[in-house]
């Protein structure tokens, strides 16, 4: 039986642009969850992985509207992960990461 590897969470808030993200290193962790809050205008929150930390794919983009949050999971197994925020309009993001080993 495998023993699980606690999971972990970073929190990046007071996003006022568009912005990528720092890239994290997780290897370990196969389930990586997104929560994305504004308290004002709309903007998208897109997800990238890489092998290698030079050569990035997008695998998720997720649209939020004014004033709103969005939240959503996926299982994955690449080596590096990052968020990226674009169409930003307006007011404050926070971005919510939290990846755990299944």
């Amino acid at each position: 039986m495998s023993k699980k590897i606690p999971g972990s969470v970073y929190t990046q808030s007071g996003i006022t642009s568009n912005l990528t993200g720092p890239h994290r290193n997780m290897h370990a962790y196969t389930l990586h969850s997104y929560q994305a809050i504004t308290d004002g205008g709309g903007f998208t929150l897109k997800v990238e992985i890489s092998m290698d930390e030079t050569n990035w794919t997008e695998i998720a983009s997720h649209a939020c509207g004014s004033s709103s949050s969005i939240a959503f999971s996926d299982t994955f197994c690449f080596n590096f992960v990052r968020f990226k925020v674009t169409n930003y309009s307006s007011g404050n993001i926070t971005v919510i990461e939290r990846h755990d080993s299944q």
